[in-house]
């Protein structure tokens, strides 16, 4: 999908009903940017270059792919959702992460991440996109990180985020973005981040599609 889930099977009452429910929960989260996400350009260029068709952290309403996981696994199962992402555990494929600006779930998706690296021999691999935050924790665990293969920072001066709740238009963006790619040794011989494909992805995010 380009910027939400669509819900297989069920009458016109129950769609509806779904409907209703997932985005007055969204909107009782609140929070400015919770829908915001990358733009659709980079997302292609994680498909098509790091083999990327999973986001970690999406919603039905600001999903690019089919397939991802969110926050409310009854209603948004219904749209694609593989349901929480502390619950999910995969051991081969290649996923986009963008959690919520919070240290705490940052330093829980990095420490998440690791240990599902640690325990897999397939090839997987995870695109982390978090703020540019030299002191936070999280920030500091993944640029540590063991499995670290390549990076790419963006000035916030230079890009902007596809905000579905502005119906798809630009977001300027209020920090420096990182997306940090960690992979077993498997995922980087599938997937390498080489310099080429970090360019490919830092034009794409620099001259957002939204």
């Amino acid at each position: 999908g380009k910027g939400g889930g669509k819900m297989t099977g069920g009458d016109d009452d129950t769609v509806n009903t779904c409907i209703m429910s997932l985005v007055t929960r969204y909107d009782a989260l609140g929070g400015s940017g919770y829908q915001a996400a990358l733009p659709g350009k980079a997302f292609d260029v994680l498909r098509h270059t790091f083999g990327v068709q999973f986001e970690l952290f999406a919603s039905p309403l600001n999903c690019y792919y089919e397939r991802f996981c969110s926050c409310f696994a009854d209603i948004d199962s219904y749209f694609g959702s593989a349901g929480s992402v502390f619950e999910f555990t995969p051991t081969r494929g290649s996923y986009e992460a963008n959690p919520p600006f919070a240290p705490g779930i940052m330093h829980s998706t990095v420490t998440h991440i690791e240990n599902l690296l640690a325990a897999s021999s397939e090839p997987l691999s995870f695109a982390v996109v978090i703020p540019v935050w030299e002191q936070s924790e999280g920030f500091g665990l993944l640029r540590a990180c063991p499995y670290l293969r390549g990076e790419v920072r963006v000035p916030k001066e230079d890009h902007a985020w596809r905000d579905n709740r502005a119906g798809g238009m630009a977001r300027r963006v209020p920090v420096d973005t990182g997306i940090f790619f960690v992979q077993n040794d498997a995922g980087a011989v599938k997937w390498p981040a080489s310099e080429a494909a970090l360019g490919a992805l830092r034009e794409a995010l620099v001259v957002p599609e939204v």
